[in-house]
């Protein structure tokens, strides 16, 4: 859930968290596609209890952005936030896992949604909730391996700014309203 509070400034807004493999140990499992969105295969934006935007195959979607958007250069930059294993250009391409039973390691992704691809502030102060729901994928899904593995992701942290301006422009913003309170 955002704050009810402030502008949001949609560009800063990216998950950050710690995702934990554990293999049979009888082969190093590989995690498909862009490692950071593979464990999510669905997110929903909700205002209130209304939902706004839901996107089917979330993971499946960020990884053919950011196979078709960024070149090699760029995901080597990115490689190491995205979860990508090694500096090795064939690595690009989904995560080989180093140990055969287990692994631990922190990647960060923006978010790619409704609120987070807003080209100016979001008011969140003058909407109603705005909630953030991402689910996660099957783990034969996850991964090209057929051993069996458990994944599990913990410390997740949404970031993002959030600006608070003065009484006399929350009065010009609120000003801009409707009849109906909208924007």
């Amino acid at each position: 859930d955002l704050p009810s509070r402030g502008y949001l400034q949609p560009s800063t807004m990216y998950l950050r968290y710690k995702c934990t493999v554990t293999a049979d140990g009888t082969a190093a499992p590989r995690m498909k596609g862009t490692p950071a969105y593979t464990p999510f295969v669905n997110s929903t934006v909700l205002l209130g209890s209304q939902v706004v935007e839901s996107i089917q195959n979330y993971n499946a979607l960020n990884n053919v952005i950011f196979n078709t958007k960024m070149d090699v250069a760029g995901k080597q930059a990115y490689a190491y936030a995205l979860g990508y294993s090694g500096s090795n250009v064939l690595a690009l391409n989904g995560r080989l896992l180093t140990d055969t039973t287990s692994e631990t390691w922190d990647m960060a992704m923006p978010l790619n949604n409704v609120i987070a691809n807003c080209d100016h502030l979001v008011p969140l102060k003058h909407m109603p909730l705005v909630r953030i729901q991402l689910t996660m994928d099957a783990i034969a899904n996850m991964f090209t391996t057929t051993s069996q593995q458990t994944i599990s992701l913990n410390n997740l942290e949404l970031c993002y700014d959030v600006v608070e301006f003065g009484g006399s422009t929350e009065a010009v913003v609120a000003s801009l309203a409707d009849e109906n309170g909208n924007i």
